[in-house]
């Protein structure tokens, strides 16, 4: 039985970009990082047999994104390729709950980062209502960034 969300793993091309956008930007705290792991035992699950790492956390105890860039090819030529640009690499979605969405989206569009859907309202199954936006990060993943319910 799963009881809470630990981490998702990101797939990334750009480690310093995504760090950034991460930490920066999101507020994000940076637990670790590690150049050039040796994942060799887990090179048939992650396609790669060393990577550049990074573990960040959205607040102690909360939900961690750890971050892998492939460094050397995959030890097994059958291994899944994450990264690889026109393949059917997996779009990783990051649901985010920010304060100040407007705020967050004008900086994500200065900094130059591609909205895939403007500040948008929705209703929820529940009845409760949000509004949203999502942003294509590049390196197979988009945000979404959920911010306080629209009067009815």
């Amino acid at each position: 039985m799963i009881n809470d969300l630990h981490h998702v793993i990101v797939f990334v091309t750009n480690m310093d970009r995504v760090v950034h956008l991460f930490q920066d930007v999101l507020g994000f705290q940076l637990l670790w990082r590690v150049e050039r792991a040796d994942v060799s035992q887990a090179a048939a699950a992650l396609g790669t047999a060393e990577v550049d790492s990074a573990y960040l956390q959205a607040r102690p105890g909360g939900v961690a994104v750890e971050l892998l860039r492939r460094i050397s090819p995959a030890l097994d030529n059958n291994a899944v390729r994450y990264d690889a640009p026109g393949t059917s690499s997996p779009n990783w979605i990051l649901s985010l709950m920010v304060q100040d969405l407007e705020g967050l989206y004008q900086r994500l569009i200065e900094e130059g980062w591609t909205s895939l859907l403007p500040i948008t309202p929705i209703q929820l199954p529940t009845g409760e209502s949000c509004r949203i936006c999502f942003f294509y990060v590049g390196e197979g993943l988009t945000l979404e960034l959920a911010g306080e319910g629209v009067a009815k």
